[in-house]
């Protein structure tokens, strides 16, 4: 049986949530590193790399967006190759995807927001998301051209396009 997916508990805590999918840290461990300061709107893509950035354990953090990975087949080949990186390599090294995506492009019944969720397992047409929203499935098998499109979109908060958050982490 897989694991139980720790779902997010602020409102607006995803890229938190996914963090903490990621790493040793909990969610609250990590609000308490921006000094739980309140996130009305959440944190958009640059604002979560750039809190990244400042975690010990976080390494290798590289931001990709669809200026980058130009077509879904970009996409599964990069997806593809951290997933087997983790097969193949010593279990104190992880690489992490945490994608920044449309929720109503993946959840048709959600609203017109932007979410952060790790992408975990992967095969010849699909991808899964753990998905930290309280409200979905734990896990979520979308194809690859569902994933880049969800991602080839426009945060209104930042007006960037949402992305990728690829990164290693040591235990």
């Amino acid at each position: 049986m897989l694991p139980k997916v720790t779902k997010q508990i602020g409102p607006t805590h995803c890229g938190l949530a996914s963090i903490a999918n990621c790493t040793s840290y909990t969610e609250n461990e990590l609000h308490g590193k921006l000094n739980f300061k309140p996130l009305p709107n959440g944190l958009t893509i640059d604002e979560l790399k750039e809190f990244m950035e400042s975690l010990e354990t976080v390494e290798s953090l590289r931001k990709l967006t669809t200026e980058e990975l130009k077509t879904p087949e970009e996409l599964k080949k990069l997806v593809s190759t951290i997933i087997l990186t983790n097969y193949q390599t010593n279990a104190l090294e992880r690489w992490h995807i945490i994608a920044n995506f449309h929720m109503k492009t993946v959840y048709p019944e959600e609203s017109e927001y932007g979410h952060f969720s790790p992408v975990v397992s992967a095969d010849d047409t699909a991808c899964c998301i753990e998905d930290v929203w309280p409200a979905v499935p734990d896990r979520t098998w979308l194809t690859y051209e569902n994933l880049f499109a969800a991602v080839n979109t426009v945060d209104p908060d930042s007006e960037r396009l949402r992305g990728l958050l690829v990164f290693k982490t040591k235990i």
